[in-house]
């Protein structure tokens, strides 16, 4: 990693046929100082929990939260419910290999 500003990422997105696609591509684009095939496994994670919250009768928007430290990428991807109500977060992370 380059710059350490790079590291953290919050995304805002409306639930919709085109959500995960939208968060892909812009997962994609925020962290292309990553390896390919890490940011591919960033990105699919990200798309596949966003696909599952857009599928949901509820029309809150999504957070995407995503952090890269040195050994992992760590994620979550929430919808607020109503005031109140709690939220459905799904969390994840990612290994990184140990730098040389």
């Amino acid at each position: 990693m380059k710059n350490a500003e790079l590291t953290d990422f919050c995304l805002l997105i409306v639930p919709s046929g085109s959500a995960a696609r939208q968060a892909r591509e812009a997962v994609r684009d925020r962290f292309t100082f990553l390896p390919d095939g890490i940011r591919g496994d960033l990105a699919a994670a990200v798309a596949e929990r966003v696909q599952n919250l857009s599928d949901r009768p509820l029309h809150h928007l999504i957070a995407v939260t995503i952090a890269v430290e040195p050994d992992a990428i760590h994620g979550s991807v929430t919808q607020r419910d109503e005031p109140g109500e709690g939220s459905d977060e799904s969390r994840f992370v990612i290994p990184l290999g140990t730098p040389a």
